[in-house]
């Protein structure tokens, strides 16, 4: 009789697939200010706060590459100040005016939670009586099921809020968050990220 065995190995591997890749980064919402007609002319400066300044210079030049791609054009802001923008109005119009820019999307991290998921030491699953069959077979799939650990999945998940401001009166335009999850500081990982917000900005008719 033919037996149908998932071993615990393959478990284990599909238990971590689905938590800890199935939920990917997304948005988690966005406002737009119905007043703005849209859609934004003119360059945009983008500002990155964050305390590492290689994790701010990737994320910027990110953000400006994908709004490149929508014909918008972008400048990344440590390309005026290396520092990094002052928290004062003085520092960000003198930016502004260096930079030339009409619009400012500014983005910071908004928050960070880790999340663990446990799963129990689990055996062999099978359909029928024929397992119990074969000593070859079964004392390996009784031994795993006795000596196999158990095991604890764990993912960061930062929270990523992103506002796009008219340079002029300093007004909120829109404003978005987004779930990043296990962020990495590369360039391919935040240019997929920042496209979540790019998209969100042409969804609501504020980039061509």
């Amino acid at each position: 009789m033919k037996v149908q065995v998932l071993s615990t190995t393959l478990v284990y591997v599909l238990a971590f697939f689905l938590f800890g890749c199935g939920a990917g980064n997304k948005m988690t919402g966005s406002w737009t200010d119905p007043s703005f007609t849209g859609p934004v002319k003119g360059k945009v400066l983008v500002v990155g706060v964050a305390h590492n300044d290689t994790t701010r210079r990737i994320f910027e030049d990110s953000l400006v590459a994908n709004l490149k791609a929508e014909n918008v054009d972008g400048v990344s802001s440590y390309t005026i100040d290396d520092d990094g923008v002052e928290p004062t109005e003085a520092a960000i119009r003198a930016v502004l005016k260096q930079s030339g820019a009409s619009f400012v999307l500014v983005t910071h991290a908004a928050g960070s939670v880790e999340k663990s998921q446990y799963f129990p030491a689990i055996g062999a699953t099978f359909v029928d009586p024929g397992y119990y069959g074969g000593l070859y077979s079964y004392y390996p799939r009784v031994y795993n099921y006795v000596y196999m650990p158990a095991q604890t999945y764990s993912k960061e998940i930062v929270t990523l809020e992103t506002g796009l401001y008219d340079a002029g009166n300093g007004q909120l335009i829109w404003i978005g968050r987004s779930d990043a999850v296990n962020p990495e500081m590369t360039k391919k990982y935040y240019t997929s990220l920042t496209e979540l917000f790019v998209k969100d900005l042409r969804k609501n008719n504020l980039i061509p």
